[in-house]
């Protein structure tokens, strides 16, 4: 998502516009978005990751929170109406994303803006071909998985369902999303 903060999406842009109080990241891995989601605000980042060292700083400073676990589940401890500006680029499947915006619809506030990377190298790619088995120690459910669906279908099913209206979608860099809930 890194790719995206000054250019092609420009996340640095929507941030400046819509200013949230605090970030929520999901997915953290090597710690790149969050270091430039930092320059913005305060950020809870809940990723399967362990946090990197570098970002001890600013734990210690209070500028940053970082939960690990499964983002779906996480998501479920804030509340309604809660949460401003998400960024999501987490585990790319259909399954992982369905959940989180199923979540982050309750827990968005009216006019919360989430944005979301690799919209476009993941279209076609479904359950089948990536499953994530254990994160944190939590098992995956299986059950849950819709075979023959995408990461994007995930994305566009949601919007089509209305609680969700498209900000812009940038194909450059394995693609990113913007999007508000109505």
């Amino acid at each position: 998502m890194h790719q995206h903060f000054h250019k092609n999406l420009n996340v640095k842009n929507i941030l400046s516009r819509y200013k949230p109080s605090t970030i929520v990241e999901l997915g953290g891995l090597n710690g790149a978005n969050t270091l430039q989601l930092l320059t913005m605000g305060k950020v809870i980042t809940i990723s399967d990751n362990k946090m990197p060292d570098k970002l001890s700083p600013f734990v210690k400073k209070g500028e940053l929170k970082w939960i690990q676990a499964l983002s779906f589940n996480a998501l479920k401890s804030f509340a309604d109406g809660s949460i401003e500006f998400a960024s999501v680029d987490t585990d790319h499947n259909y399954t992982t994303l369905k959940l989180e915006l199923i979540e982050l619809k309750r827990a968005m506030k009216k006019d919360g803006v989430v944005v979301l990377h690799d919209v476009e190298t993941f279209k076609n790619r479904n359950n089948q071909h990536y499953t994530l088995e254990y994160a944190n120690g939590e098992p995956y459910n299986f059950a849950l998985m819709t075979q023959g669906h995408s990461y994007t279908a995930a994305l566009t099913e949601e919007i089509q369902e209305g609680e969700w209206k498209l900000l812009d979608w940038s194909e450059a860099s394995n693609g990113a999303a913007a999007i508000i809930k109505t």
